[in-house]
């Protein structure tokens, strides 16, 4: 009888996503009328239709466009489904961004098509970045950012979360008037379980541990399933700037990034450990890196872009944590965004791995799509965002046959 082949150790498995090619493709959304809607991206944004196909047996219709080829550029998917004019896009999904050497004149073309401009063109408030937002006819939102000419005008995808995670760093110290960062209920919830109050421990000594990790500047939010359930995703971090719903598979953690938080063990013991356990190795799933994060106490919230590369040269994930908002809902209308990978297998892996550390669900196990044959896997985030991995390869020659 053959031996199994010897399993991949994990910390070299976890190395993947650091060697892998990785870019955005695409973000796959619903509309109502594909017509409708490609005439407004071509016309208001400038957008072009780079391909279009029908599947008449699967009763739906896509459409890509974008500003560049799909072999180098982000583009948008767009899928009509037979029947369906109408989506609810849910209070998760935020918007997509893009870049514009002049804002002005694009939202005078944009209204001139009739547009609906719902913030008009003007700097940020608290900065000097020239932007705006309009809505397509579904309803999507795009802002409008002013910059020099990028390579990737379709700059942002931005999504909210419930999850987030800040650690001390050099440029977050501390909240407005000196105080740390406040503690949201999802961390208050995250912090009894983890002390174990149901064994008789009193809401004053919870409180009291509580208080000393925001002594430590350390504010830890999980999903209410997690914290619920017992699961080995239990885990405290530290070390990194930001994780984010989505940042925990994207960012890189360290071998001391994350402390086991299991059921009795005690706060005040965990806060004194920070940044001296040597955990088991976090490299995660998607290998993006944080490109920057900007908390805004004033308006109570914090943002992280995820991404491949700078800001100014590629399309970036922008995930946004209103503070105190743990929960948000999906809608039926966004859908995902597409990554590419030379090896869905090998990613496949990792994504079980980190899946067992952070929390989330495989939707579909490396394969390849029926009538296609282009390989591709699936997953959702702690939050639920879904992420198609696709194989580079494969999605060349499909782009060759259409």
């Amino acid at each position: 009888m053959a031996e199994a082949a010897p399993a991949v150790p994990s910390d070299e498995l976890l190395e993947w996503p650091k060697k892998d090619k990785r870019r955005f493709l695409h973000a796959v959304y619903r509309v109502g009328d594909l017509d409708r809607t490609i005439k407004f991206y071509t016309e208001c944004f400038g957008m072009k239709l780079l391909r279009k196909r029908d599947i008449p047996e699967e009763k739906y219709s896509n459409a890509f466009l974008g500003f560049g080829p799909e072999e180098s550029s982000f583009v948008v998917e767009l899928t009509y489904n037979y029947g369906v004019d109408k989506y609810d896009i849910g209070t998760g999904f935020g918007h997509f961004a893009i870049a514009t050497t002049d804002v002005y004149k694009l939202v005078e073309d944009v209204r001139a098509k009739g547009g609906n401009v719902t913030r008009e063109p003007g700097p940020v408030k608290g900065g000097h970045t020239v932007i705006a937002f309009v809505k397509d006819p579904d309803g999507y939102i795009f802002e409008l950012i002013q910059r020099a000419p990028t390579p990737e005008p379709l700059c942002q995808v931005m999504l909210r979360v419930g999850v987030i995670l800040i650690a001390p760093s050099s440029s977050m110290k501390r909240n407005v008037g000196g105080q740390p960062p406040p503690l949201s209920p999802r961390f208050a919830r995250f912090a009894e379980h983890s002390e174990g109050r149901g064994k008789g421990r009193s809401r004053k000594a919870f409180a009291m541990n509580v208080e000393r990790l925001q002594q430590h500047q350390m504010v830890v939010h999980r999903s209410r399933s997690q914290i619920g359930e017992g699961r080995r995703s239990r885990r405290m971090f530290e070390g990194s700037d930001i994780i984010v719903g989505l940042a925990a598979f994207a960012l890189d953690v360290t071998k001391k990034a994350f402390l086991k938080i299991i059921k009795n063990a005690e706060v005040e013991k965990l806060a004194r450990k920070a940044g001296g356990s040597t955990g088991r190795n976090g490299k995660v799933a998607l290998g993006m890196k944080l490109v920057k994060k900007t908390d805004r106490p004033e308006q109570k919230y914090t943002i992280a872009m995820m991404g491949y590369a700078e800001e100014c040269e590629t399309t970036v994930l922008e995930l946004t944590y209103n503070y105190g908002v743990t929960e948000y809902t999906k809608g039926n209308a966004y859908a995902q965004v597409a990554i590419s990978t030379n090896d869905v297998y090998k990613s496949g892996e990792v994504i079980n791995l980190v899946i067992q550390e952070l929390g989330g669900k495989v939707t579909r196990q490396p394969g390849p799509i029926p009538g296609i044959n282009t390989k591709i896997t699936s997953f959702l985030d702690p939050d639920g965002w879904k992420t198609v991995l696709v194989d580079n390869e494969d999605f060349l020659k499909e782009l060759e046959k259409e």
